[in-house]
């Protein structure tokens, strides 16, 4: 199989993950009345952005759940980010509870590092997946448009 069969067997997989990516957010409570455009056009490809300020903690020795967990700490760090500073501290909190009091500097900084690369990427992860995609992964992601500035019930 040569380079351009590779590649257009790739971007129907992609293709075929997205829409059933989609469908499933569809069906959840939060994302029963959406309406899920994919790839706006002039709007950054958020699973991108997510995965680029998730990369510093994304090792080449990883598993697959190490890499899962990296970016969902990027994902509660990106949104946590679009909050306003009293609602950050609460939410921080809440979450660290949750989870675990070790992992609240990591959130700190990825925080600031979402603040210092994208700064005017205003856009809430609604949902989001890691899948195994060979010897790595691929994120999908839901998000509100960069238009909308509330955040999500």
């Amino acid at each position: 199989m040569g380079k351009a069969s590779r590649l257009k067997k790739f971007r129907r997989l992609e293709t075929t993950e997205a829409a059933r990516f989609a469908d499933s957010f569809r069906q959840s409570d939060l994302g029963k009345n959406a309406i899920v455009v994919e790839n706006l056009a002039g709007e950054e490809k958020m699973s991108e952005l997510l995965v680029e300020l998730a990369r510093p903690y994304l090792l080449p020795e990883d598993r697959f759940d190490d890499i899962k967990r990296s970016i969902g700490l990027a994902a509660i760090a990106w949104n946590l980010s679009l909050l306003s500073e009293a609602e950050r501290e609460a939410e921080s909190t809440r979450i660290v509870s949750q989870l675990h009091d070790s992992i609240q500097p990591y959130l700190q900084d990825l925080v600031r590092e979402k603040e210092n690369l994208f700064p005017d990427v205003k856009r809430f992860i609604l949902s989001y997946e890691v899948v195994p995609r060979g010897e790595g992964f691929h994120v999908n992601v839901i998000s509100t448009p960069q238009h909308l500035h509330c955040a999500p019930a």
